[in-house]
């Protein structure tokens, strides 16, 4: 009696099952429900996506029902049968669902394997693709080094402040609160589109087949990690070590914010071999929580954790690579994970905050900055500076949304904020050949709309590679500064002329900075997916 009370609850609260990674006749295949469990489950996502929106706009149904004066005993009755027949509907749905599975020979398969996965053996439970909210958790942010106490600690640019006044905090009370509104309600939705539930829904057969291929075809093990503060981030990584050179490094790929790992940038590193780890953003489909920074610190900081203490990849055989602005997440997890093998960022910016303010209304500007500073400060400049491995940047030449200058009007190259970012990192790491001059000079380039004009003004400089290769590397040889390792940059490589620092500029531009002539959401092709330019240091 109590077993089958058990597949009863199951039925009524088991997650939904989406794929069968391995049926019983060893092939793949979708999840086929019977129509009273279809029936059912149409009627509860139909109540369920209406209640959800009708809190959403409680306010102004207030505001129209009392306009109507429905506030009132005859009201009251109303509401009493509406809100009657509804729950009635809901649990005729229910349990029409719930007769459906129990009939479901494989649903019953799945519930049991379930149930023997949340008692510790998960190995069966990589056969099903289903909802991720009941999916057993694989790793906790505190089994890695980050649970000793002595290592607890993340860095957080910005993070240390002297704490207001009282009577500041009372003066400025009204205005927190409306900048807490704008950032929670829709300010944070606008920054990531990903959370919303319309895009999620569309895009869901996508990623269901996103997921298929990588299990089925690639070999991919699904994984659900606990951040520190909670979240359980959605995962998957393809192991490629042994099969391939490129294997024994394992890349960390940091989506878009409107990006899923289903179809997203792994597909760029997996056609070259690598091992690759991807992860949904906190609120983005299986992974829980907001992209606020600070959960996307804490969901990077445990993707790394898992990478090194569960998967085994030494930091120096991680490379960090992302698209768009998650690049916040990379430089985050390059300051505090120094020792990763190389960052590479595709189409990733400085700062939000110009961007942010070119796409609001300029009355609002104030509130725009504000809002910015204090809930989505993403510097990935600041946080780039603090890691001083090799670093690549890809600039999408047509790149839309990274600049300030775009549509409607036509996009103007020199807004692109890439160039930003990456003259703040040569600048940081090469103060005396990135002089106000040389920047300048560099800007030139980086305004020219077309690769011939660029080709042009490197052949025009006078720069020869070979000579400025050498200056580097002898430099990196002369036992004085060891560049490129943690904590050894501003490098004091200072040039004999003016000349030999344009061209050490421009030499240095070149090998940091990759130009694909492309819009911001095309996928990356591999022939720009290669770890970056370093200065070689002469073996002990």
């Amino acid at each position: 009696m109590v077993p089958y009370l058990k597949y009863v609850w199951n039925s009524i609260y088991g997650p939904r099952l989406y794929r069968i990674h391995r049926s019983a006749n060893g092939h793949p295949a979708l999840y086929v429900p019977n129509g009273a469990e279809k029936t059912g489950d149409f009627f509860i996502k139909w109540m369920t996506t209406v209640s959800g929106l009708s809190y959403k706009i409680s306010p102004f149904l207030i505001f129209m029902l009392y306009r109507r004066n429905f506030f009132n005993p005859e009201g009251f009755l109303f509401f009493v049968k509406y809100g009657l027949s509804v729950g009635i509907l809901f649990m005729a749905a229910v349990g029409c669902r719930a007769m459906g599975r129990l009939l479901n020979s494989d649903y019953n398969t799945f519930i049991a394997v379930l149930e023997y996965a949340r008692l510790g053996h998960n190995l069966d439970i990589r056969k099903y693709d289903f909802d991720m909210t009941s999916w057993p958790v694989d790793f906790y942010w505190s089994e890695g080094p980050r649970g000793d106490p002595a290592n607890a600690s993340l860095i957080r640019v910005g993070s240390a402040h002297a704490p207001p006044s009282l009577l500041s905090q009372v003066a400025s009370a009204p205005r927190n609160l409306i900048l807490h509104l704008v950032a929670t309600s829709f300010g944070i939705r606008l920054l990531y589109p990903g959370t919303l539930g319309f895009i999620q829904t569309a895009l869901f057969p996508h990623l269901l087949q996103g997921r298929a291929k990588q299990v089925e075809e690639q070999g991919g093990h699904r994984a659900k990690l606990r951040t520190r503060d909670g979240n359980n981030i959605d995962s998957m990584f393809v192991d490629r070590r042994g099969r391939s050179e490129e294997g024994q490094y394992l890349v960390v790929c940091c989506e878009g914010n409107a990006g899923f790992y289903e179809i997203g940038c792994m597909g760029t590193p997996l056609d070259l071999n690598y091992s690759v780890i991807g992860w949904n953003h906190p609120g983005f489909a299986g992974s829980s929580g907001t992209p606020f920074p600070e959960e996307e610190q804490n969901a990077v900081d445990t993707v790394l954790q898992y990478a090194t203490h569960r998967l085994k990849f030494p930091q120096e055989k991680i490379i960090l690579y992302a698209w768009s602005i998650g690049g916040y997440s990379a430089t985050f997890a390059a300051m505090n994970y120094p020792h990763v093998k190389a960052v590479i960022l595709d189409a990733t910016f400085d700062h939000i905050l110009p961007l942010a303010q070119g796409r609001m209304p300029d009355a609002i500007s104030g509130i725009t900055r504000d809002t910015v500073k204090k809930y989505m400060n993403l510097d990935n400049a600041e946080q780039l500076k603090r890691y001083s491995g090799p670093v690549m940047l890809i600039r999408r030449t047509r790149d839309e949304m990274i600049t300030t200058v775009g549509p409607p009007n036509p996009i103007e190259i020199w807004s692109n904020r890439g160039n930003n970012l990456i003259l703040s990192i040569l600048r940081h790491r090469y103060p005396f050949i990135l002089t106000d001059e040389t920047t300048s000079y560099l800007e030139e380039y980086l305004a020219l709309d077309s690769g011939t004009q660029r080709t042009t003004f490197v052949q025009s400089s006078g720069m020869e590679e070979d000579l400025c290769e050498t200056k580097f590397q002898s430099f990196g040889n002369s036992g004085h500064q060891a560049p490129g390792a943690a904590g050894n940059f501003p490098l004091r490589l200072t040039p004999d002329s003016e000349e030999e620092t344009r061209h050490l500029a421009l030499f240095l531009l070149l090998k940091h900075l990759q130009n694909f002539d492309s819009t911001h959401c095309t996928p990356l092709p591999t022939r720009f997916f290669h770890l970056p330019w370093t200065i070689r240091q002469k073996e002990q």
